[in-house]
Parts: structure tokens; sequence; C-alpha cells
């Protein structure tokens, strides 16, 4: 499983203006530094929640549909405890890697020559937000994937909206916290130390995938 980006963002969730008032800068010298310092903080941010805070178009390629191997077929390797109902239901649900999904524009499969099939949109439905997910409705099988790698392509747009004023209010009060560290102390600390001595850590810990 892997994934492109093809556009986006478009902005930050953060508007300068209210970067310089939260520091409390008044002239234009140092606009360019703190656009600068804004998109790294954007980006500190992603990587410590694996949030994606702004619209992106994004695909996600698949070798194979989840509980399904290569040809398509259900597997049972005869040691998983649980009820039989649970992996049938594993099997109609895809897990994406990517979060807050709002919609996804298309699913394909991808023949041998690189041809693309459409898997039509009645046939499955997104389950949106911060633990998104893909399901098959009743009745309807995966698509066969053409090719063993990268058969499968899901067209999505990941993110809390277009603008600032789609994320979360408490998301972006840690980010002007983490501006305002990186700032004062310009390069003398890792992302660690500037997310926990900001207070940001703490903020965005409802916010934060937890991974086994």
């Amino acid at each position: 499983m892997r994934t492109d980006i093809i556009s986006g963002p478009l902005a930050e969730p953060l508007l300068l203006q209210e970067v310089k008032d939260h520091l409390r800068v008044t002239d234009e010298s140092e606009d360019a530094t703190l656009g600068a310092l804004v998109t790294t903080v954007r980006e500190m941010v992603e990587q410590h929640t694996g949030l994606m805070l702004l619209d992106r178009d994004m695909d996600l390629w698949l070798d194979q549909w989840p509980g399904m191997p290569a040809d398509g077929t259900p597997w049972w390797n005869g040691v998983r405890d649980g009820a039989m109902a649970d992996l049938a239901r594993a099997q109609q649900f895809l897990c994406l890697p990517v979060r807050p999904v709002r919609q996804i524009a298309g699913i394909y499969s991808v023949a041998a020559d690189g041809a693309e099939t459409e898997w039509p949109a009645e046939n499955w439905y997104l389950k949106p937000g911060h633990a998104p997910g893909l399901y098959r409705k009743q009745g309807f099988g995966w698509p066969a994937p053409g090719r063993a790698a990268d058969g499968i392509r899901i067209r999505l747009t990941a993110g809390f909206g277009p603008s600032w004023n789609h994320v979360p209010a408490a998301v972006r009060q840690a980010m002007l916290m983490l501006v305002a560290r990186l700032y004062c102390h310009r390069g003398d600390e890792d992302m660690a130390v500037a997310l926990g001595a900001s207070g940001a850590a703490g903020i965005l810990k409802p916010y934060r995938e937890l991974k086994l």
C-alpha cells in the first residue's frame, strides 16, 4: 500500500497576520521566514498526529483487498480466534491509511497494460472522519486487481477542509504555540523537545494516532 499526493494543500492552517500578532511582530521584515516556519510547523504536526490538516487529493495504491489473496478468493488459515462473522466483516472493510478522509472520487482496478476500470460507486460507501474506512456493500465483491502490484487505485481527498477555518481550533492553537517556540529557539531543539516544551504535545494528544 502506498500513497501519491496529486495536489494540495493550497494554503496553510495559520494566517500570517495571526502568527505575527501572536509573536507581537509588527513589521514585514520577517514575513518570508514566518511563512516558512508555519509550513514547517504544519508538517511537524502532521507527522506527530498522523493527520492531514488541509485538503489534498491523493491516490492510494493497493496490491489486493483486505483478507483476499491475489487470486481474489477468501482465505482461512485455521488459527484465528473469534467468530466467522468477524472474519466476514473484516473482508468487507478497508482501513484507510490517511486521515481524516472527506471523500472518495473513484475506485479503479488497473490492468497489466495500465488501463483502468472504475468500480461503480453504488457498490461501496465511505466511513469518513478520523478513523476512515471503505466498506463494500452486501452482495458485491471487491473488484479483482488486474496486476500483481498497484492493481487498485483509490482517488480520495484527505484533510479537514480546504482552508484554515476547517482545522480544529485546538490544533491551530497548538501550532501557534509551536511556532512561538521555534521562533525563539531557532534550530537548537529537535521536534520532540519543541513539541513538549511548547505545550503543543499535550493539546495534540487527543488527535494523535497511536500505533502498536
